[in-house]
């Protein structure tokens, strides 16, 4: 099944959805497509590092009020999720960054197959057979994270249905799938606010740690297509149509009757290789260029955890 070509790859359909889902967080900036955007939108994704720290404060005050009264097992979720809020709030910093929009923009602009479908029945057929690819990682990617988000808060809130209306159990604490506190503010006395609001704070989670790593493997895979497309066109190289017979005698100026035969480029067919060549080497160019800014990337966003990690063990020390 080949699929439809498309004018921009924006419009297809893994786009539309990845468009749709990762917006409003920012993991899909489309404003730099030239698309609008609401402002709600807009505010959300600029003050989600700060709204997501003061969750992160507010899961340490829990863990330190409540230390010696929890299990291992609550204590160990506590701080897991306190670990989650971390990330969170770090790579929430990663989509409003001008290198992210650079890296976007170059993989919808340039670095996709799409562009390189007229070069060749080969470049199509790679093209078709990555976005598949993509489609499927993507509804894969996107399920995985939806179904994580509802499980991760829906067994907490059926055990405090359960309890508190079926079975009317006595001395229950309610369960949430975070647990956070504020010095004359307890979350735990509003269950359906609380519960709401931890779903919208799983949903920022998702986005942040897997929308971000399923941005990063679809560059992937078009960096894996046009590797294939190399190693196509190399070994695919034309071979040349004239042979040559040399007599041994000739060059040897012996009397020999053996000859050897070779296969030789003529003039024409001498440019027609350089050419050839010479796109296999800008092709290769710009693939290592692709593996570069990816690179480039990464390292930015190791410099952000490098960067906080010293500012906190300086705050420590003072």
């Amino acid at each position: 099944m080949l699929f439809r070509r498309a004018k921009s790859p924006l419009a297809l359909k893994y786009f539309k959805s990845i468009r749709t889902v990762m917006v409003a967080p920012g993991v899909w900036p489309a404003e730099i497509f030239g698309e609008k955007i609401s402002v709600v939108a807009i505010v959300h994704r600029v003050t989600l590092p700060y709204h997501m720290s003061l969750i992160v404060f507010g899961e340490l005050y829990y863990i330190w009020m409540h230390m010696h009264e929890l299990s291992f097992l609550d204590l160990g979720h506590a701080i897991i999720t306190t670990l989650l809020g971390i990330l969170t709030a770090v790579r929430s910093i990663l989509p409003q960054l001008q290198n992210y929009h650079k890296l976007l923009l170059k993989f919808i602009n340039v670095m996709h197959l799409m562009h390189s479908t007229n070069k060749g029945p080969y470049y199509n057929q790679m093209n078709d057979t990555v976005d598949k690819v993509c489609s499927y990682y993507t509804k894969f990617s996107l399920g995985l994270m939806f179904l994580s988000c509802s499980m991760f808060n829906f067994a907490p809130f059926c055990n405090n249905v359960a309890n508190v209306f079926i079975f009317k159990t006595e001395n229950y604490t309610l369960e949430f799938s975070f647990y956070y506190q504020y010095p004359g503010i307890d979350p735990t006395d509003y269950f359906t606010t609380t519960s709401i609001y931890n779903f919208y704070l799983s949903y920022n989670c998702a986005m942040m740690v897997s929308g971000l790593d399923l941005i990063l493997f679809l560059i992937i895979f078009q960096i894996t297509g046009h590797v294939y497309i190399l190693r196509y066109n190399l070994e695919n190289f034309q071979w040349p149509k004239n042979k040559v017979v040399f007599k041994l005698g000739d060059i040897l100026k012996y009397k020999i009757n053996e000859s050897i035969t070779s296969e030789m480029f003529d003039a024409e067919e001498s440019k027609e290789v350089r050419f050839k060549l010479a796109e296999c080497i800008e092709h290769h160019k710009e693939i290592i260029g692709y593996v570069v800014v990816i690179n480039v990337g990464i390292a930015h966003i190791k410099g952000i955890h490098t960067e906080m990690n010293s500012h906190h063990n300086e705050c420590c020390l003072r």
